[in-house]
């Protein structure tokens, strides 16, 4: 129980100290800055409406998009589920648009994100940021289980190692948010009541992180200013200012 209790406070410790450095960011499910050449707002989205549901399931903010986005697989087609600004509702199948120079495929979803500076915002923002990645976890294991997932999506101290080696490339803030998912990722699998996750078995660490490139790249793509920085133009996944807030687009890696 110690080491769980450990791993979650060095997971909000780290996630704190990031919204004091770097800005506290918080994110919705209202549209901006669509790219008229993706696939979301060629379907018939425009900025102001609302991402309420995807497959099925509801959509409050950034973090749900992008899990539902990386339940779904890559290159699938989603339903999203849209909230126009009269109040009627609209349902699009969308497949993402392939991008041959990042070689990557992108739905074009784009949402507001604010920033906000301060002790109180740096607290709220590590305990939204933790709850959500605690329920990613959770919702990993559960499609794992059901077979949403194949076991391909895990990976061990191998996969780590290529994560850490590429968060370095992009900078430090990129290592202590890995570092802070890692910590919580371990805290989970410690309190799952299986053999084959609990700290018991030494093996344990090769169902350590559910990763793919997905991960890194939605890691990447705007979580601090330092990160939106490198992330690039692209239309499809970055961040772009609009008026004091920040919108932050979606595709597949």
């Amino acid at each position: 129980i110690a080491g769980v209790f450990n791993n979650f406070i060095l997971g909000f410790v780290l996630l704190f100290i990031m919204g004091l450095i770097y800005g506290a960011s918080f994110t919705t499910n209202e549209l901006t800055s669509l790219d008229e050449t993706y696939p979301l707002y060629q379907a018939g989205a425009r900025n102001g409406d609302k991402v309420v549901e995807i497959d099925g399931h509801k959509i409050k903010d950034f973090d749900d998009i992008q899990t539902r986005i990386a339940i779904a697989g890559e290159n699938s087609e989603i339903s999203v589920t849209i909230l126009k600004e009269d109040g009627t509702k609209n349902t699009y199948d969308i497949k993402p648009k392939y991008d041959e120079e990042s070689k990557s495929y992108y739905y074009g979803i784009s949402v507001k994100q604010t920033y906000e500076k301060g002790i109180i915002s740096s607290l709220k923002y590590a305990y939204t940021k933790f709850v959500s990645l605690f329920k990613q976890l959770i919702i990993i294991i559960i499609n794992l289980f059901n077979g949403k997932l194949g076991i391909n999506s895990l990976s061990g101290p191998v996969g780590i190692y290529s994560v850490v080696g590429e968060s370095i490339h992009h900078g430090l803030s990129y290592v202590v948010y890995l570092i802070a998912y890692l910590s919580i990722n371990v805290g989970v699998i410690n309190i799952l009541p299986f053999p084959a996750f609990d700290g018991g078995r030494p093996g344990r660490e090769d169902w350590l992180v559910w990763h793919s490139a997905w991960r890194i790249r939605l890691c990447a793509c705007g979580e601090h200013p330092a990160f939106a920085a490198d992330a690039g133009p692209h239309p499809g996944f970055g961040s772009a200012s609009h008026g004091g807030a920040e919108s932050r687009q979606i595709g597949r890696a």
